[in-house]
């Protein structure tokens, strides 16, 4: 009997799984992209039902193309998996999804972190170990300019003036 290793990622853009065989060959890869929504400026959310279908399906697909191969599931000896970067879904007492996923690229906060930065609180670093609170992504702006952000899907823009990472396009 064959070790197969499954491994998953879920991704921002997309969920990827692939199988694996002992020697680290990729026997099988299936990918399903994920939807952004963005329902106000600076707001980034995904469906958490959503990205459990879409995982779901491509694990079966994979665990199909490997029985086409001649293996079975029951070769598949560990699975491995690893999501976004950070964010946060409400769940019911039964595990069930019950708000959007707010995704990490989610700048709604910005309000907050200007107030708590502008209290100059040192405390602030010495708990989290971050030097000044912040988004993950802030707000971009432009010298002059007074477009609205636009969270990037393929996040390649650098053209913002911001002092931290920046994904954003421009939308007049």
């Amino acid at each position: 009997m064959s070790q197969l290793f499954l491994g998953f990622d879920a991704g921002t853009q997309s969920v990827k799984v692939a199988v694996y065989d002992a020697s680290f060959k990729c026997l099988t890869s299936h990918s399903k992209p994920t939807t952004l929504h963005y329902p106000n400026p600076g707001w980034v959310q995904m469906d958490p039902d959503e990205y459990v279908r879409i995982t779901v399906e491509c694990i079966a697909q994979c665990v199909t193309d490997i029985r086409g191969l001649g293996y079975e599931a029951g070769e598949i000896g560990a699975v491995m998996g690893d999501g976004i970067i950070c964010g946060i879904t409400g769940v019911d007492e039964d595990g069930n999804s019950i708000t959007p996923y707010i995704n990490y690229l989610d700048s709604r906060t910005q309000a907050d972190v200007d107030s708590i930065s502008a209290m100059d609180l040192d405390i602030w670093g010495r708990e989290t170990g971050n030097p000044q609170p912040s988004c993950m992504f802030r707000r971009c702006s432009r010298a002059g300019s007074s477009r609205t952000p636009r969270r990037s899907a393929s996040a390649a823009s650098s053209s913002c003036t911001t002092p931290r990472t920046c994904c954003c396009t421009w939308r007049a």
